[in-house]
């Protein structure tokens, strides 16, 4: 008689299908809705880590920039496709500031990394702007037939991502004064080509 009584306890405590599916349908549910808000922290995250490393780059930069005598080095972009004749003396981004600790770990940004990867083609995922190269820190210039264009650095990108890859197509450039900025769209690029364009006649 005892054991048919605890028996139908045990029965009584049971989850029922209907339970069971409840359950995993909450579960589900949650998932659904914890997993986009995961997907946005880890974006945060990656682009947090790629403009603490376009930082980095700016402080090995300036270092550079001391040891030659206050003059932006040339920076070759695209190693397998120079623009320098081989005089310029122009190394690539990872040749130009290893000295000052610049590595493979600071030069990979890691949304980069799981994408086309200009990292692996490259050598590294930032683009660096090249007209800037022999220029003086005191005053860069961008040449222009109408007159020479000066920026503040505040103003004067040096490098940033290739390609806007950031959680809401954002791209994170490094500025000659050190900071760092997150662009949507054209960005930079259009900043610079407005004040290009008021610059002229």
């Amino acid at each position: 008689m005892w054991n048919r009584k605890c028996e139908g306890a045990r029965l009584n405590r049971a989850f029922t299908l209907l339970e069971t599916l409840l359950v995993v349908a909450l579960l589900a549910l949650l998932v659904g809705l914890i997993l986009p808000v995961l997907d946005t922290v880890r974006q945060h995250a990656e682009s947090a880590v790629c403009g603490s490393n376009l930082r980095q780059i700016g402080i090995a930069v300036m270092q550079r920039v001391q040891d030659n005598n206050g003059v932006y080095p040339y920076v070759e972009g695209y190693p397998d496709n120079p623009v320098y004749t081989p005089e310029a003396g122009a190394l690539s981004l990872k040749e130009t500031l290893a000295p000052y600790g610049i590595g493979d770990r600071t030069l990979k940004c890691p949304t980069d990394a799981k994408g086309k990867s200009r990292f692996s083609t490259n050598g590294s995922s930032y683009d660096w702007f090249s007209f800037i190269a022999g220029e003086r820190f005191i005053e860069p210039k961008i040449y222009l037939p109408a007159g020479n264009l000066i920026l503040p650095l505040s103003r004067f990108p040096l490098a940033g991502d290739y390609e806007l890859i950031h959680g809401g197509r954002r791209m994170n450039i490094l500025f000659a004064d050190g900071h760092v900025d997150s662009y949507t769209g054209p960005g930079v690029r259009e900043d610079i080509k407005k004040a290009v364009e008021s610059a002229g006649p």
